[in-house]
């Protein structure tokens, strides 16, 4: 009788639970939905799902509003660096989820050359710099890719106006090709910016790549906000 009450509890638990998770699961996954809301750069808070089906109903900008709870017909701009010729724009306008961080991504073309801009927003952080009122500057990694084999990442500045809604990159400067950014840390003054990442070491053995950790800060110059000096 005792193992038969035995193998009765044990049943009945392995029937049970599984019961308890999933409802907790459906429960969690309705909340999450149904139930998230996000307060706008004007300080209006709306729901999650009726933004988002506002944003493909107007055309709003799907990674302002993701970045910067900004609505806006205008997309995130970065510009392609080291350009000789005329600033080429690229319009960040998909958001994309890689190694469990988040990308602001956009396509860009330059004759018969065609690339990608893609911009991590997981890793922005805001620059303490002495600037004006309703002015905001931020440093953000992004990489440039193109038909070739190398993808070539950059550390962008940015300023945000909180009270004209826009966003305007500002300067851009190389740290590496494939690497992969561990953290960025701006300093309290606003004057530096260390970045620590690793890097492929190919020198050791032919036929294996390792991750060499590698820190660098760059300068930036507090009177007009951009990268200064530049690094060589």
């Amino acid at each position: 009788m005792a193992f038969k009450k035995r193998f009765w509890i044990t049943l009945s638990s392995l029937i049970i639970l599984p019961t308890i998770v999933i409802i907790m699961g459906i429960y969690q996954f309705s909340y999450t939905n149904a139930d998230i809301y996000i307060e706008l750069a004007d300080g209006e808070v709306v729901q999650y799902d009726k933004l988002m089906r506002e944003a493909e109903k107007k055309g709003y900008s799907k990674v302002m509003l993701s970045l910067f709870s900004i609505r806006t017909l205008q997309d995130f701009i970065v510009f392609l660096p080291e350009q000789d010729s005329a600033p080429i724009a690229v319009p960040l306008n998909e958001i994309k989820k890689q190694e469990m961080q988040r990308w602001a991504t956009g396509q860009y073309s330059i004759g018969e050359e065609r690339g990608n801009i893609s911009l991590n927003f997981d890793t922005i952080r805001t620059i303490n710099a002495d600037i004006k009122d309703n002015q905001i500057i931020f440093a953000a990694p992004f990489s440039v890719s193109n038909q070739g084999s190398g993808v070539f990442f950059y550390l962008g500045l940015f300023s945000q106006d909180t009270k004209r809604h826009t966003i305007n990159h500002i300067d851009s400067i190389f740290i590496g090709d494939r690497v992969n950014i561990v953290s960025i840390e701006p300093d309290n003054q606003g004057r530096l910016i260390a970045i620590e990442y690793t890097e492929r070491d190919t020198a050791s053995e032919a036929d294996k790549t390792t991750l060499s950790p590698v820190t660098v800060e760059f300068s930036l110059n507090t009177e007009q906000v951009r990268f200064s000096p530049k690094p060589k």
